[in-house]
């Protein structure tokens, strides 16, 4: 013990050890629990993070930890495309940049409107599209019309084009699912492009807690789709479903169209995590495992790893459908409940799935005949640029001028970076870091309100503890965690430390 008396470094940290086991953290009220935000929640999977890096370090007797290893290079073209890793593999450095990003881009992203404050009902909502390199022109005319609206948005970057476009928005795939070119339905490619949306979005919920809108990128806006009077804002408005999705309609449906409820479009949805988070996360992660082994057992037979997103997302859907004894089952839930039908089985209402079509004429997809009013046009039923025929058809391409690299409405488009004041980060190199970041960005602008002050946006107060005072300060978990963060930098020494505890 004198040995370690002289040693401050260890001191510290035997005592910060030492109170945490004396003192456990009690959860209690404050003022700032109250008025923090739903986005300030402290994510389970970033904290994830964090202590499985330090498990790992104080499990090694005085080696600092492996290094993360790094992805496999990005398929070459024609190449076989793997899967991503699974849940459970342990995270590698791309991995936990990507996550990163994702929580940096979406945080600032959330409020599907430029101005956050107008649209209160919207401020844990976040809008995300996808694109890549070969329909960069689509994306243009999406960018277009969602400006039109003043709407904000996230972009998935599925190749290195698309993620250079716009850091202040773009989401990057892991480097061994990256696809550039343009691909047709029924293709591996393809298929891989889905998965990435079905993943990324499954993160976004998982690590800020989100509701997520998600529009392909050849699903035009001609009105507001999150006006008061539209059948989607309305349905994310009434917080009363967990999914809203679009149907699969190659035209205009009969008078009097009863909506199935067994199977649409996972090109355009809305989901949320807010009133069931557990259960709606479980079911998006059942769909990518699903998907998964259909997937695996294709390249068996097939020597090709084939299967999309949208048939085999319907399918988990109709299982769950299907359970009418209400038994437990890998879906997380045990019921649906579609808007217009009775429940498929009787459930407590957290363990029922709740879900809702848009209404078709708002929301058509691919009709030859438009309705005469709609508010978004999706153009199914064609493949690539076979698509811009149709989208002129409905009066929604266009918008954007290839020479002048602007807006038809003159407006040239604006970088998420300088539309405001979003602050970029280098690659984190730790655990430490990616916590450090998390939590930074979450506190920058000195006041808990974030729309008053301005002149302080890029601004984060920061004081510091030991264990010692650890007992007086804010009961803020994501506050301890960047403290208990700390003892990250201690691995030469923990041991020791743990020896002597």
């Amino acid at each position: 013990l004198g040995w370690v008396a002289e040693k401050p470094i260890l001191l510290g940290a035997v005592s910060t050890l030492a109170l945490l086991f004396l003192f456990p953290r009690k959860e209690s009220w404050s003022p700032e629990a109250q008025l923090r935000p739903r986005t300030d929640q402290v994510s389970v999977a970033a904290e994830m993070m964090v202590k499985e890096a330090t498990v790992a370090v104080s499990r090694a007797p005085v080696q600092a930890p492996a290094r993360l290893q790094t992805e496999p290079p990005a398929p070459a073209p024609h190449a076989v495309v793997q899967a991503p890793p699974s849940p459970s593999a342990p995270k590698t450095q791309e991995a936990i940049e990507m996550e990163v990003q994702i929580m940096t881009v979406v945080q600032a992203r959330a409020g599907i409107y430029r101005d956050k404050t107008a649209y209160p009902e919207f401020a844990s909502v976040v809008l995300v599209t996808a694109a890549n390199g070969a329909y960069l022109d689509f994306y243009r005319n999406w960018e277009c019309h969602a400006m039109k609206h003043g709407l904000d948005w996230a972009v998935i970057a599925n190749d290195d084009a698309t993620k250079n476009l716009d850091p202040g928005r773009s989401i990057p795939v892991l480097p061994n699912v990256r696809v550039s070119g343009m691909h047709g339905w029924g293709s591996v490619q393809l298929d891989v492009v889905g998965w990435n949306k079905i993943d990324v979005v499954m993160r976004i919920m998982k690590l800020t807690g989100l509701d997520v809108v998600f529009s392909d990128g050849d699903n035009m806006f001609k009105g507001d789709p999150f006006a008061k009077g539209v059948s989607l804002g309305d349905l994310i408005r009434s917080n009363k479903y967990d999914y809203v999705y679009q149907e699969e309609l190659a035209k205009a449906p009969e008078k009097g169209h009863e909506v199935p409820g067994d199977g649409g479009n996972t090109g355009f949805f809305y989901v949320s995590p807010k009133r069931k988070p557990e259960k709606i996360i479980q079911f998006f992660s059942q769909v990518l495992k699903e998907g998964g082994r259909i997937r695996d057992e294709n390249f068996k037979t097939k020597g090709q790893r084939l299967g999309a997103d949208q048939p085999i997302f319907w399918e988990v859907v109709q299982a769950l459908r299907a359970n009418k004894q209400a038994a437990n089952g890998p879906w997380g839930f045990r019921c649906a409940h579609l808007c217009s039908q009775d429940p498929t089985c009787v459930a407590p209402a957290d363990e029922t799935l709740d879900y809702c079509a848009m209404d078709a004429f708002t929301h058509p997809t691919g009709w030859e005949k438009p309705p005469t009013s709609f508010a978004t046009y999706h153009a199914n039923y064609a493949v690539n640029n076979d698509k811009i025929a149709k989208l002129e058809k409905a009066g929604v391409w266009g918008e954007w001028n290839v020479k002048t690299g602007r807006c038809k409405s003159g407006a040239s488009v604006i970088s998420a970076a300088a539309a405001d004041d979003i602050v970029q980060v280098a690659k984190p190199q730790s655990a430490m870091e990616v916590e450090i970041i998390r939590v930074v960005q979450k506190r920058v602008g000195l006041y808990l309100d974030k729309a008053s002050n301005k002149e302080f946006a890029r601004v984060v107060l920061v004081t510091a503890a030991n264990g010692a005072l650890q007992m007086h300060i804010s009961d803020s978990p994501e506050r301890q965690t960047l403290l208990l963060s700390g003892l990250y930098h201690l691995k030469p020494y923990l041991a020791v430390v743990q020896m002597m505890l």
